[in-house]
């Protein structure tokens, strides 16, 4: 498990969530982690400079999710926190389940 996988894990048990196989979900500019089997995902700043704009990105959200925006919300209740050991800023989400997608024949797709 990588530093930031643990971070991530260790946030989440922090506020009570039961972790058993967390699933790294990518890793660019943030390590992204599903903290299964829970519907929560956390996401991990392990930047310095990366660390502010998840902050910001968190806030943002919370407004947005005040205003009935149909979007990714942050975990209700958790804040961004910095994990002790590893100095990375952890956020948790909800985790959106997605839909499955409507297959359309390409002939019909081009008829319209």
């Amino acid at each position: 498990m990588t530093p930031a996988m643990r971070a991530a894990v260790e946030s989440g048990r922090h506020i009570g969530l039961t972790i058993s196989d967390p699933v790294l979900v990518q890793e660019t500019n943030n390590t992204v982690v599903w903290l299964y089997p829970e519907p929560v995902i956390a996401k991990v700043a392990t930047r310095r400079e990366a660390a502010e704009d998840l902050q910001l990105e968190h806030a943002v959200a919370v407004e947005l999710v005040g205003l009935d925006a149909e979007i990714a919300a942050p975990l209700r209740g958790a804040i961004p926190t910095v994990h002790e050991t590893t100095g990375y800023v952890v956020t948790l989400w909800e985790r959106l389940v997605e839909e499955p997608q409507l297959q359309v024949p390409e002939a019909e797709l081009a008829a319209h």
